[in-house]
C-alpha cells in the first residue's frame, strides 16, 4: 500500500465507531515499521486526551483502519 493513502484515512473501532482521521504516521527509523498513527485533533474522538493510535491496536487496513478494540477499551 502507498503510505500516502493512509493520510486522512478514517480510523474505526471494532464497533464501527469513528475514532478520527490519520494526520501523521510515526515510523521506526531503524526498521521502517509503523509505530503509531497520529489523529487529527479536529476529528479525534479518543478518550483521555490521546492523540495517537499505536500500530499494535490495528486489526486490518483496507478502506479504513479497523482497530482490534472498541473505544471504551482504550
Amino acid at each position: 500500500m502507498d503510505i500516502n493513502k493512509l493520510f486522512d484515512m478514517e480510523i474505526v473501532d471494532k464497533d464501527g465507531k469513528s475514532v478520527g482521521k490519520v494526520q501523521s504516521i510515526d515510523i521506526d527509523e531503524d526498521d521502517g515499521s509503523i509505530n503509531s498513527f497520529g489523529i487529527n485533533p479536529h476529528t479525534s474522538k479518543l478518550h483521555h486526551g490521546k492523540d495517537a493510535v499505536d500500530f499494535d491496536q490495528v486489526n486490518i487496513i483496507s478502506n479504513n483502519i479497523l482497530l482490534k478494540n472498541s473505544m471504551e477499551n482504550d
